[in-house]
């Protein structure tokens, strides 16, 4: 219970932060694709970083 809870905040917590790196890109880049890529790898880079924190714990 407690594990998939922390989860899917971590989620949510990473969406969240993949859509404001996206949207502070696009304001200073003025490019939709660049700042759509930064926002995704953004979210890749922390998942591969909480994701094992998670199933190790």
């Amino acid at each position: 219970m407690g594990r998939a809870f922390l989860l899917t905040g971590a989620a949510m917590a990473t969406i969240y932060g993949g859509i404001v790196v996206g949207i502070h890109w696009y304001k200073t880049s003025k490019s939709r694709w660049e700042s759509t890529i930064i926002a995704v790898v953004f979210m890749v880079a922390l998942l591969a970083f909480i994701i094992p924190q998670m199933l190790s714990g």
